[in-house]
Parts: structure tokens; C-alpha cells; sequence
């Protein structure tokens, strides 16, 4: 059995992972990428789906996300945001 320290007990900062990473993209469709700065090219796509949320709080999540090979070997998720028109990698760290 473990012994009780008899520490005081307290809540730590929250923090928020799996943020996306804003990105640029080329074209209205995921062909070409930057991240950290160098271009690089989609191989393949692998899958792609949509998702609509929270319209009913007022803050409308809508995205379109998509499963991608890119030219250096990784498979990454990247969505465009529907609603602020911008395009991201999620990231699963």
C-alpha cells in the first residue's frame, strides 16, 4: 500500500493539445503544402470527410478534412476551414 504524503492537493493549468497548425496551401485543393516554411507535394490522398458542429452555440464548426501522402513519406491530416477559409494539419501529439 502506498503511504499518504499528506500533500496538499491542487488543480494544474490546463492546457490544450492537438491544437491545428495554420498552413499554406497553393490551391484550393490539398496539392501542394507549406510547412515550416518548404513547399512540399501531395502524393496521394488516402481519405476525406467532412464535418459540421456546434451550429447550435453560435460558433459553426465546418471543415472539410483530408488524409494525404505527402512527397517525404508522412501521412498527415490537414482540413480547410470552412467557415474562416483557411487551411491547417491537424496535429495527434
Amino acid at each position: 500500500m502506498v503511504e499518504n504524503p499528506r500533500a496538499e492537493t491542487r488543480a494544474d493549468p490546463l492546457r490544450p493539445v492537438n491544437q491545428p497548425v495554420p498552413i499554406e496551401m497553393d490551391d484550393n485543393d490539398p496539392v501542394r503544402l507549406r510547412v515550416k516554411g518548404r513547399w512540399l507535394v501531395v502524393s496521394a490522398w488516402r481519405d476525406r470527410w467532412r464535418i459540421d458542429d456546434e451550429w447550435w452555440r453560435g460558433e459553426e464548426i465546418s471543415r472539410m478534412y483530408f488524409k494525404v501522402l505527402l512527397e517525404d513519406g508522412r501521412e498527415v491530416t490537414i482540413f480547410r476551414d470552412l467557415v474562416k477559409c483557411g487551411w491547417c494539419l491537424q496535429t495527434y501529439d
